[in-house]
């Protein structure tokens, strides 16, 4: 599974899907395969894995989440609720995918409550705004959650970017204007940090602040900040 992970390939794979024939009833070798065949988009064949749907339940939290996926992908999202409603303590990852099948089976409001206790988590992550955004009922909502998600990302370039086409679609142009700009100042702060990276490491024996004349130093980052 390592190596499969570490150096993907076709014989990587194959290992990784012989390990069932290899460990007969061994739950650890079936979970792998479905892992890897659900990263293939073969969900059917990882449920497959995964042994008959009445006990899809008895698996535990990474199997159940990786069942919940697989039918998730299939269009199957009642399904997929049914097998991790009752999950508890799930990380940020689960709760939001938890959440996306509450929506389409009970609908926003009811996504809208689970999402919502995400984001009070303290493991909550930018994904966690940016996909309650995606389930939002109105641009209004849509709004709302993404400035949330500003608030407390406020470095996060995809959801200031998703904020900013939020504003516009309410015609908050001025705000939007505001969205775009620190997007493009964290994006030219993040070309500046690679470039000044790149040129100290080339001429660690010099100095930073000797590197003028090497060719990786970082004027062309410089000159494009200026002119933004």
């Amino acid at each position: 599974m390592v190596e499969w992970r570490l150096h993907p390939s076709a014989g990587t794979l194959q290992a990784v899907l012989d390990l069932p024939a290899r460990w007969p009833r061994n739950q650890d070798a079936s979970l792998a395969a479905a892992t890897a065949l659900a990263s293939e988009g073969r969900f059917s064949d990882a449920l497959g894995q995964l042994g008959e749907p009445k006990a899809w339940t008895r698996l535990p939290a990474n199997g159940r989440l990786l069942v919940a996926r697989s039918l998730q992908s299939l269009g199957r999202p009642a399904e997929a609720l049914s097998v991790v409603d009752d999950l508890p303590n799930l990380t940020a990852g689960g709760a939001i995918l938890r959440a996306q099948v509450i929506a389409a089976v009970r609908g926003t409001e009811s996504a809208n409550a689970a999402f919502r206790a995400v984001a009070a988590g303290s493991d909550a992550t930018p994904d966690v705004y940016l996909s309650w955004s995606a389930i939002s009922s109105s641009e209004g909502d849509r709004l709302s959650v993404l400035n949330a998600g500003s608030q407390r990302f406020p470095s996060n370039v995809p959801i200031l970017t998703a904020l900013a086409s939020a504003e516009w679609a309410q015609r908050h142009r001025a705000a939007a204007t505001a969205a775009t700009k620190q997007t493009s100042r964290l994006q030219t702060s993040k070309i500046l940090k690679h470039f000044s990276s790149a040129a100290t490491l080339s001429c660690p024996a010099i100095g930073r602040h000797s590197c003028e004349t090497n060719p990786l130093y970082p004027v062309s980052a410089i000159t494009f900040a200026r002119k933004r």
